[in-house]
């Protein structure tokens, strides 16, 4: 019997039966959670076993509605300050909490210092001023607009003490997960026009308490292509340092940051980060290339997100001039992660489980924030052809079947 079923008719059959981009947990600012209905885990390269999360968060400040009164007061940035009650209104305070909390001064450290939520605002840039721009047009890399937003943290130092800020998770109990964030650290002339002052911490982190904690963390007075990665406790009860708490990058000559060239680890400048916490291990990323691991000091306990920008005239952050400013600007943030065991989840192992059924991936994405299936359950499907990059693979076999099907 001849059945017959036409070329185009068998490809559209096809491409309707190929996997689908994953419905996003959610690409707005609110980060919506978590427990996307498409898939059933989140399935993260790394340079030796991939890691499983069961849930994924995407925090977007890229394009927040703005209003049309700016003021250039306090100055950390070349970029407007928006007056905007974004940061004090839901769906933001649902997920994200201020600080305002002081620490007194000690001996070992001068400074008092003071958490202000006006410290923690939204910044207007601009292509002139992002730093990281393509030669050939001038448009921001990674960016949903040529002029953009960015959440802005920043500190400076008053005739008696160290204004600061401090951005937490309302959620603590990450237990292991994968944070990605995009900032660069700013000064008074915002980016690489104008560097940052010495004697202030960037820092994003995980952290429970002062023995569980992994850190991304930038000091002002380094240059500006050393980076620390370190897992706590980085002292010993005597006070004195432990070697092996800390892996000090310097990526001046390495390869592989947004910016190209002789800037390549210029942490004023755009890059993107990521901190894989794993049950035995911590990695650390710079755009995409891992920079460091360390199995000393792993947390053990459910923890949250922390940014912070602070300083304390202290051995570490160094002591900040009056008058002097530092800060971050965050393009986004965004985490795949597992929470605290004892809310019906299992631990997902190496190759997750029976509840990995539709396995999706958040990196190397067509759109930033929303995760796509990479394969169901038996069925593993590759991005090459499948997911919209060689669909001359679907074509060829349309043809290969229609002629099948007019043999029979």
């Amino acid at each position: 019997m001849r059945i017959s079923i036409s070329p185009p008719s068998l490809l559209i059959l096809l491409i309707t039966s190929l996997p689908q981009k994953a419905v996003a947990d959610s690409s707005s600012p609110s980060g919506s959670d978590t427990r996307n209905p498409t898939c059933s885990c989140y399935r993260i390269p790394t340079t030796s076993e991939p890691l499983y999360f069961h849930h994924h968060r995407f925090w977007d400040f890229r394009s927040l509605p703005s209003s049309p009164s700016y003021s250039n007061t306090p100055p950390p940035s070349q970029g407007q300050r928006i007056n905007s009650n974004f940061l004090s209104t839901s769906p933001f305070t649902n997920d994200w909490s201020v600080q305002d909390w002081s620490k007194n001064a000690t001996s070992s450290t001068p400074l008092h210092m003071t958490n202000s939520p006006d410290n923690i605002f939204v910044s207007q840039i601009s292509p002139s001023n992002s730093a990281d721009t393509d030669p050939a047009d001038d448009v921001p890399k990674n960016r949903a607009s040529a002029n953009t937003t960015a959440l802005t943290l920043f500190t400076t130092r008053t005739p008696s003490f160290q204004s600061t800020a401090e951005l937490q998770s309302q959620t603590s109990d990450y237990l292991h997960a994968s944070l990605r964030l995009r900032f660069r650290v700013i000064g008074a002339g915002g980016g690489s026009n104008g560097g940052p002052d010495p004697g202030a911490v960037v820092g994003a982190f995980f952290y429970a308490d002062d023995s569980n904690e992994s850190d991304i963390e930038i000091l002002t007075r380094d240059a500006t292509s050393l980076y620390r990665f370190s897992n706590q406790p980085s002292v010993d009860k005597d006070g004195d340092a432990i070697a092996e708490a800390e892996v000090d990058v310097d990526l001046s000559a390495l390869d592989g940051g947004s910016g190209g060239g002789n800037d390549t680890g210029d942490w004023t400048r755009f890059h993107d980060y990521r901190i894989d916490w794993s049950e035995h291990e911590v990695t650390w990323w710079v755009d995409g290339i891992q920079r460091a691991r360390n199995s000393y000091g792993v947390p053990k306990k459910p923890a949250g997100i922390n940014l912070n920008v602070w300083g304390d005239g202290g051995e570490w952050s160094g002591e900040m001039e009056v008058g002097g400013v530092a800060g971050m600007e965050v393009e986004w943030v965004e985490v795949v992660f597992n929470r605290t065991v004892g809310e019906g989840e299992r631990r997902l192992g190496k190759r997750g489980d029976e509840g990995c059924r539709i396995v999706c991936r958040v990196d190397g994405v067509r759109q930033l924030g929303v995760p796509e299936v990479m394969y169901t359950a038996g069925a593993r499907i590759g991005r090459v052809g499948l997911l919209g990059c060689e669909m001359w693979v679907v074509m060829a076999l349309a043809l290969l079947i229609s002629g099948m099907v007019d043999w029979l």
